[in-house]
């Protein structure tokens, strides 16, 4: 056989190239992010795109909800007074270190009377004036009386920037008010309207009011001691697996003129004993899945109230007894076809007419989940 150099050098060549494509090899190192001229690593396009939408917000912000942003403004001035309470600073030494130019009360409506021994009293346009300094020794007086704020609310209701040429605020208050040495507990509640200073705001600096008005206000009080006691107070945990221990119902079962109550979803029933005493049982005994909404109705059609609850695989029927217990197993009645989620809204009525009760069940569509974006727009009609 003819040695041939050719054909040797060849087959070397071919055998090599194999080696080298079946070789493994590390992959080529990825491209370097390219850095924007501020030596970030945002794409710049995108920038630009981010740029283009803030812009958007800064025109809509400026013309179409320019009035709304203005309200916010003057209403971070309630917003500021309800929050430092909540924290737990004084009433009375909180309004009265607040500048106005003049506030008007309203004249008193004779009392009326209601039940319970309570009297309510509306004020109306034709009371006097006072100035920061009359409202100030005001304050101080209520105080040293004896009366002490328990809760407050603050609402914005309305805002015209162009009333009279000066931006107005309507409030909604409510605050709550005890006082001990005279056993009286009162609500002063209802609409104030402020007229603004003319202010030019800014992120730090607060409107400030020019002129009050008190005359939407009325002033509820009741003397005596208080119509409602607290006969227990109890931190009670939802069952494992579940966030909920409501609804809570009230029901006389055995028909003995007491109302029991019930926390649907904590399994649990308190059986009235009586002169502000309570049972604590097991509502259902036998009966131990999660759920989240129960309602009470006769669905079996034996004249007794059935539990119905509704968990992940469907409506769960528990049937009750005449002496007001539920000992029995539960039963499916309607097993869903795949897992309910959030079935918030449980409720039962004779929707078609036939003499029965049916049964009704809303879900809530959670926001921020999976691509679900609220609505936050008066009347949305969104579900």
């Amino acid at each position: 056989m003819l040695f041939r150099p050719g054909r040797v050098l060849a087959l070397v060549l071919a055998v090599g190239a194999a080696v080298v494509l079946l070789t493994p090899r590390e992959p080529p190192p990825a491209p370097a992010p390219k850095s924007s001229p501020a030596g970030g690593l945002v794409d710049e396009q995108v920038m630009q795109q981010v740029a283009v939408i803030e812009a958007k917000h800064r025109l809509w912000d400026a013309t179409v909800w320019a009035d709304e942003m203005t309200a916010r403004q003057y209403g971070e001035v309630a917003i500021q007074i309800w929050d430092n309470l909540r924290a737990g600073a004084d009433l009375f030494q909180l309004l009265g270190s607040m500048p106005f130019r003049e506030m008007q009360l309203g004249q008193a409506h004779p009392a009326e009377e209601w039940e319970s021994d309570i009297r309510r009293v509306r004020m109306a346009k034709g009371g006097p004036t006072w100035s920061a300094e009359q409202f100030t020794q005001a304050l101080g007086q209520w105080k040293a009386a004896g009366w002490q704020l328990g809760q407050s609310e603050w609402r914005h209701r309305r805002f015209n920037p162009r009333t009279n040429g000066e931006p107005t605020s309507v409030f909604w208050i409510s605050l709550h008010l005890v006082n001990d040495t005279l056993a009286k507990r009162g609500i002063l509640r209802g609409d104030i309207t402020v007229q603004w200073q003319p202010t030019e705001l800014t992120p730090e600096t607060l409107a400030e009011p020019d002129r009050i008005d008190l005359t939407g206000l009325e002033w509820l009080e009741r003397t005596g001691a208080p119509a409602f006691n607290l006969p227990s107070r109890q931190d009670i945990p939802p069952n494992a697996g579940n966030v909920f221990i409501d609804p809570l119902i009230l029901y006389d079962f055995n028909g003995d003129g007491k109302v029991e109550v019930i926390m649907g979803c904590k399994n649990r029933i308190y059986r009235n004993l009586g002169e502000g005493r309570f049972k604590a049982e097991t509502l259902c005994p036998k009966f131990s899945e999660t759920v989240f909404n129960v309602t009470l109705e006769d669905l079996s059609g034996d004249g007794v109230v059935d539990v119905v609850a509704c968990g992940h695989d469907g409506i769960y029927l528990i049937e009750g007894q005449s002496d007001g217990v539920f000992k029995s197993e539960a039963r499916i009645a309607w097993r869903a076809p795949k897992k309910v989620l959030d079935p918030m809204v449980m409720t039962t009525g004779d929707i078609d007419g036939d003499g029965d009760a049916d049964l009704w069940l809303s879900q809530y569509k959670l926001p921020y989940v999976k691509g679900q974006m609220p609505t936050p727009i008066y009347d949305a009609n969104d579900g």
